[in-house]
């Protein structure tokens, strides 16, 4: 991430970890050879990054402009959702692209986690 993304509030950071329903998760999918697509769909930030996570012999099955769009739309988060459009649009490989759209996605959940730990956050919880 070429900049720091700006920090969400303590009920966005919560709104942005939480699961969303089925219908509205993102269809995608690891790669294997010979195998194909192997269909994991993803219901939350969390999960985008674990299906980012970079493995030996699989690929995150992924159309970058829809994940963008998802994020943006369903998760709400729109510097996020700019940020990896802007990954996807590097003249970088598939692989390369993947790599840097998962750096990219632990940052801002490592951010979004620490926001949601907050005191105000816990605050906002109990009352």
């Amino acid at each position: 991430m070429s900049a720091t993304l700006p920090p969400p509030s303590p009920s966005d950071a919560a709104r942005m970890l939480a699961v969303v329903p089925w219908a509205d998760r993102l269809r995608a999918g690891r790669m294997k050879p010979p195998i194909g697509l192997i269909k994991n769909d993803v219901r939350s930030l969390q999960e985008l990054e674990l299906l980012l996570e970079p493995a030996p012999s699989t690929l995150p099955g992924l159309d970058f402009a829809s994940a963008a769009a998802w994020v943006e739309t369903t998760i709400g988060d729109a510097a996020l959702a700019s940020a990896m459009r802007e990954e996807a649009a590097r003249g970088a490989s598939y692989v390369d692209r993947c790599l840097g759209l998962h750096v990219i996605v632990r940052q801002r959940v490592t951010q979004v986690r620490e926001a949601a730990a907050t005191p105000e956050a816990l605050a906002e919880k109990e009352a």
